[in-house]
């Protein structure tokens, strides 16, 4: 069985995200942002005649800087688990790589990371979408 993965850098931090999550890779968007928004959900973008919400991932997994809404990252991911879209700004994507396997993390202390993968040389957490968004909806939820 193969895992199609895309390397996403967040910050100085590369990470791998499902690919089967993944709807669209923009360039930089700007955002809205929401008075009284919790901290890694701080606004919302348009997309297809919508809104969606802006999910700082790199704040959420504490490997990089909150975003701001004057400062938009490079590159915008619009990801969907389940009947949730969402938007993750972000400094670099590179092209999906499909993978037989994801290793059993034991070097990187990630949080919502299941696993790792070797990408180019570079050992890139696996973060779960779905679970990273189950603690944002229920913050007493252990992280991994």
């Amino acid at each position: 069985m193969t895992i199609a993965i895309m390397p996403v850098q967040l910050a100085s931090i590369w990470i791998a995200v499902g690919a089967v999550h993944l709807q669209e890779v923009r360039g930089a968007v700007t955002w809205v942002p929401l008075p009284g928004a919790p901290a890694h959900l701080p606004g919302v973008v348009p997309w297809r005649g919508r809104a969606i919400a802006v999910l700082d991932l790199g704040g959420l997994l504490g490997v990089a800087p909150p975003v701001r809404v004057t400062e938009p990252r490079p590159r915008t991911l619009i990801a969907q688990v389940e009947d949730t879209t969402f938007a993750i700004p972000a400094d670099t994507v590179r092209e999906v790589h499909t993978v037989v396997a994801i290793e059993e993390s034991h070097a990187a202390q990630v949080r919502h990371a299941y696993g790792q993968v070797v990408i180019g040389g570079q050992v890139m957490p696996v973060i779960d979408l779905a679970h990273a968004l189950a603690a944002l909806v229920r913050p007493q939820a252990d992280p991994r």
